[in-house]
């Protein structure tokens, strides 16, 4: 009997690929799954079938993958989904990744393999791993909070450029011209987007953004320690989302410096996190249920006609006002 690697080497497929077919524990294309299966067992192996392995009712459940629970927009955008499913007799699975790309992968390929009726992903990294792998999904595969550049599925997005252009923007109206901008994960395509809004609106009044913009993780965590090593040069902050800001408030506090009479904060997420503490934070966004509710019906219309083109739903942020930003100086308005 060939072991895995002369199995592998006549397939032209991994040994991994191999094991998946052996044991029928994870996601591989249809097409390496034949030359694999055909080749063990002509070689004496026993192929567990996909059509005898998968249950009858995994098409009934949709799963849903997120970085954290621990943000507030993720929980409202999956209350959106969740009640958007199950109103169509359709079960919501939550998986975790702890900001894993590699485990999202693992997961998606094995939620694939089970034959599962639909992936929604929340706030996509555009990793190697994952761009292999969206290709071989053959389930309804929706992304929520992303829209991927180099591959082309269905999407629910936020205009995330705008974002950081009305943010910055209000904070300019304000008369605020030393801004710094808290940008999130380089990586990122939102924080990229909101990123160059920023920067847009930063030239289109004249103002310099040398040392400007910090590339952080969006945690309180890292908002508190923004705070701590926060310059007096700037009278505003322009933060990522709602989590930094509310640690960038608190840290604030701490050094004795308040908001906003001494720094006005924007943010964007629109969640319950910007409405609590001392002072209210003003934001930059859109309903998160909303969208979380529209990736649903995305995936919905998707597995009524599997055969249509992708379709990209973008959502126009709005701002917010609350407590968070002084007015220091009126300047004239940016078209």
């Amino acid at each position: 009997m060939m072991k895995f690697n002369e199995i592998s080497k006549i397939t032209g497929t991994s040994k991994t690929a191999v094991s998946r077919v052996l044991n029928n524990s994870g996601y591989v294309s249809s097409e390496k799954r034949l030359r694999i299966e055909t080749a063990l067992r002509e070689n004496g192996y026993q192929v567990v079938t996909r059509h005898n392995a998968i249950p009858k009712s995994a098409d009934k459940i949709v799963m849903i993958v997120v970085e954290t629970l621990n943000n507030i927009a993720y929980t409202e955008y999956i209350h959106g989904i969740s009640t958007c499913l199950l109103q169509n007799n359709l079960h919501p699975f939550i998986f975790v990744s702890d900001f894993s790309p590699s485990l999202e992968v693992e997961q998606i390929e094995y939620a694939t393999s089970l034959g599962v009726g639909g992936i929604i992903m929340l706030s996509a990294v555009e990793s190697p791993e994952l761009l292999q792998v969206i290709p071989c999904i053959s389930c309804p595969f929706v992304l929520l909070n992303r829209r991927l550049l180099n591959v082309d599925v269905d999407s629910v997005v936020m205009d995330n450029n705008r974002v950081g252009y009305l943010a910055t923007k209000y904070l300019i109206e304000h008369g605020h011209r030393r801004i710094l901008h808290l940008a999130g994960l380089s990586a990122s395509s939102a924080a990229n987007g909101r990123c160059h809004g920023y920067m847009e609106a930063m030239s289109s009044a004249g103002l310099s953004i040398e040392n400007s913009i910090i590339f952080e993780n969006t945690s309180y965590e890292n908002g508190l320690k923004c705070a701590y090593e926060f310059s007096n040069q700037y009278t505003a902050v322009f933060t990522i989302d709602d989590t930094v800001a509310s640690g960038f408030r608190d840290g604030l506090f701490e050094r004795g410096l308040r908001c906003p009479e001494d720094v006005s904060i924007i943010c964007t997420e629109n969640t319950r996190t910007t409405q609590g503490g001392l002072v209210k934070l003003t934001s930059v966004g859109y309903d998160n249920v909303t969208m979380g509710r529209t990736a649903a019906e995305l995936l919905l219309e998707r597995r009524a006609h599997s055969n249509s083109s992708p379709k990209t739903v973008s959502f126009t942020p709005t701002i917010t006002e609350r407590d968070s930003v002084r007015l220091i100086n009126i300047i004239p308005k940016i078209i």
